[in-house]
């Protein structure tokens, strides 16, 4: 069965998208086309690395821009890699060292927007030879090319190690910070539940940002979600910064107390908890739906279950 690369559900045609979908989040009505073979985007990220223009972060990441092919079809296009700083996308490739990350990454992403999170634009594309890839739009960049101002909580706490730090000291800042607290402060501790419950615990300074919007700064929305349990299943962490002084071994009760540390009151925090428990089967269903393999299938699903059983 042919599926879409956006939305997991089934093609007529033998094309990558539907036409719904490709308007989506391209914006056209035909997905651009990625002319790369792996070869050559294994060599571009080297070059990349080389020439420190690369995108921060730990995976391989290219800048992309989509290039209208006006003359021939409007609706229609390519996309060429650039230097780091230009494009309004980024694409993640596959990494030779760990199988599927970037279908682990997008199915990741799906599941946070089925749980309500605001998160960052984001698909699958395909190589011209055929591998999947990871693309994501950029939110720090207008559509004319402008800049956004977005700056992460490395930098706004002044600290050299994005693992130190901890999941209160983020929301006393998010607190300082935001325009609208009390959403921002929902939205924080809905995104560190949904992180525990998929096995994400690389969660660090970098990975939480803040964005000026038209009504101040604000959390942005949330990127870099990925189970990171399926790729590496021996790590005991289970995030990345301290969240009521550990690591690992969490129980309801450091979600509750995080939840008071937020200030956030009973219903709200119950709300989140019932939202989780009717999130769950509809995320079994996506996750059957995707295109990781069946094995990462069944330990995707069996992870989610047993850590939402905590919070019943």
């Amino acid at each position: 069965m042919n599926k879409c690369l956006y939305c997991y559900k089934e093609l007529d045609a033998a094309e990558d998208y539907h036409t719904l979908c490709a308007k989506a989040f391209f914006g056209t009505a035909t997905a651009p086309i990625l002319p790369y073979q792996m070869e050559d985007i294994v060599e571009l990220a080297r070059d990349s690395v080389t020439r420190s223009v690369t995108l921060p972060g730990v995976q391989p990441k290219l800048s992309l821009d989509f290039i209208k092919e006006r003359l021939k079809d409007p609706n229609s296009g390519r996309l060429t890699i650039l230097d780091a700083l230009d494009g309004h996308f980024i694409l993640k490739p596959q990494n030779e060292a760990y199988a599927q990350m970037p279908e682990i990454e997008h199915l990741s992403m799906r599941l946070a927007e089925l749980f309500k999170i605001h998160v960052v634009p984001s698909s699958l594309i395909r190589l011209a030879s055929g591998e999947l890839c990871y693309i994501t739009k950029r939110v720090d960049r207008t559509a004319d090319g402008s800049k956004r101002h977005m700056i992460d909580f490395l930098q706004i706490l002044e600290l050299q190690d994005k693992y130190l730090g901890t999941m209160e000291m983020l929301g006393k800042e998010i607190g300082k910070l935001s325009s609208n607290t009390l959403l921002d402060k929902l939205r924080f501790f809905e995104l560190t539940l949904f992180n525990y419950i998929i096995g994400n615990n690389d969660m660090h300074l970098k990975n939480y940002s803040m964005i000026l919007s038209d009504d101040g700064w604000v959390l942005s929305p949330a990127y870099d979600l990925i189970n990171l349990k399926l790729i590496l299943p021996n790590d005991q962490e289970d995030t990345a910064l301290m969240l009521g002084g550990k690591k690992q071994n969490f129980s309801k009760f450091y979600f509750d107390r995080f939840a008071d540390n937020l200030n956030l009151n009973e219903k709200q925090k119950n709300s989140i908890y019932k939202r989780l428990q009717k999130w769950l089967p509809t995320a079994i269903d996506l996750i059957k739906t995707s295109f990781i393999n069946e094995d990462f299938k069944s330990k995707y699903i069996q992870l989610i279950m047993q850590r939402s059983q905590l919070f019943q």
